[in-house]
């Protein structure tokens, strides 16, 4: 029982109590955010968009820049979504629930490259 309580427990002894209450909710907020996917409620991107914007502080906190890259994009994603979401047409969602298809790979290659090179140019960057 040691040792998984000091794998769980122990790795957070120096981390701040405001520190772990922030961990714990982006971590719910993630859950309740998936949740709302699955339901297809709007609610999805509040959730999501407090999850992330958590995220990026602690990865902030410690410096990981990709992390924080990749939070900002899912941040600005929802973003736009929310409000995509949210039009009206005649009474009607302007948008509706659609899955992936293969036209919009491009587009994430492109997302994802462009993720790699700004990373890549932040890490050759002389400091």
């Amino acid at each position: 029982m040691g040792e998984l309580y000091d794998f769980f427990v122990n790795s957070y002894s120096t981390y701040s109590t405001l520190d772990i209450i922030l961990e714990f909710l982006a971590f719910w907020f993630g859950i309740i955010s998936v949740i709302f996917a699955k339901k297809q409620n709007i609610f999805v991107y509040p959730t999501g968009i407090i999850c992330t914007i958590i995220t990026m502080y602690l990865m902030y906190k410690v410096n990981l820049l990709g992390h924080i890259l990749v939070n900002l994009l899912y941040t600005i994603i929802s973003l736009f979504g929310w409000w995509n979401w949210s039009r009206r047409e005649n009474n009607d969602l302007a948008v509706k629930v659609s899955k992936f298809s293969f036209i919009d790979l491009p587009k994430s290659f492109l997302i994802f490259f462009l993720i790699i090179a700004v990373s890549y140019t932040h890490l050759t960057l002389p400091t």
